[in-house]
């Protein structure tokens, strides 16, 4: 029985617009709740016989702790009686598979990928089905994704079990004794592919250039001479990239400054224009207030004053005066 986070009620409101794709273990389709698109991945519960079942359990217990820029996110899982529900993070520029990229690209995008498999492996967790299928681009980043034959290892440990996409497998899986490194065999076809559109073919001749050479010929070589993920990292063609990138987002943090400091010298401008403009409505208020006053003093007057009848008019005519007056005069 999986574990379930959440219930069916917390997938309430999402409208399914299209269906992304499908396959043998279910279908994936884009999903929208209040303006944000999300990839829902629907896993059939009739496909399953207790090894599947496992498989999928497994995905979603390592998928849920992953938090990394080059991960596709797991928002939240739910089962029904018929599926399992996998709500995710939407990339939407869809996977590395036959994309025509040009050289900076190829290496912008590798490093990222170098990036997102470090951070597995500093979790003890090998990929072991690396492929352009299952490398997605959202706003031109990486995001590594379907975690089905992923698996957690601890450090120095092997694993056995015969798992992966044939073209991007490296030998020693076949052979049952196999640690971190399948995936750095994985990342040198993946390179490769970037460049030629095609994974390589025996007897393998590159063609590419020459710091590209170089790490496929110490990644496409025998575990026990194939870089690990932390050597890879430090390999020029790799650290050209990171240098690269990290100068992109310096330039896009500056020109940001830019725009926050030419915004703040608009406030200002503004600022003083409100000042001055509320300088100019006091002036006004001061020219006008003494005529308002004495409109108001008037006022006041008239309506202090109480108007005479003609009978008292005639009484103050002949010296007379009524009783009340005479006596607040007396």
């Amino acid at each position: 029985m999986l574990y379930s986070k959440y219930c069916q009620s917390d997938f309430d409101g999402y409208e399914k617009i299209q269906e992304l794709g499908n396959g043998a273990y279910g279908k994936v389709y884009l999903v929208r709740k209040d303006g944000e698109l999300f990839a829902l991945k629907t896993v059939p519960k009739g496909i399953f016989n207790d090894l599947s079942e496992q498989q999928l359990q497994k995905e979603i217990q390592i998928h849920k702790k992953l938090v990394h820029t080059n991960i596709i996110k797991l928002h939240s899982y739910y089962q029904d009686r018929q599926h399992v529900h996998m709500l995710m993070e939407y990339a939407d520029g869809g996977s590395l598979y036959q994309k025509h990229l040009t050289l900076d690209e190829v290496q912008e995008y590798f490093t990222q990928i170098c990036n997102g498999i470090y951070y597995l492996h500093s979790n003890n967790i090998i990929h072991r089905d690396l492929k352009p299928e299952n490398i997605l681009l959202k706003n031109n980043v990486i995001k590594l994704c379907d975690f089905g034959w992923s698996a957690e290892v601890g450090y120095n440990k092997q694993r056995d079990t015969l798992c992966g996409t044939i073209d991007y497998m490296a030998p020693e899986v076949s052979q049952g004794k196999y640690s971190f490194k399948v995936d750095t065999w994985s990342l040198g076809i993946i390179l490769y592919e970037m460049i030629h559109h095609s994974v390589p073919a025996n007897p393998r001749k590159y063609n590419c250039p020459e710091l590209v050479q170089d790490l496929i010929e110490k990644l496409l070589v025998p575990q026990d001479e194939r870089l690990n993920i932390t050597e890879v990292l430090k390999h020029p063609y790799v650290k050209q990239g990171q240098e690269a990138r990290q100068s992109v987002l310096s330039e896009h943090s500056l020109n940001f400054s830019k725009y926050q400091v030419e915004g703040l010298e608009l406030f200002n401008e503004l600022d003083v224009f409100l000042e001055q403009q509320d300088r100019a409505i006091i002036r006004m208020t001061d020219i006008f207030k003494p005529r308002q006053s004495r409109k108001v003093a008037e006022q006041q007057v008239t309506q202090q004053t109480p108007k005479k009848s003609f009978f008292n008019t005639i009484l103050d005519t002949l010296g007379c005066m009524n009783r009340s007056k005479k006596q607040s005069s007396g």
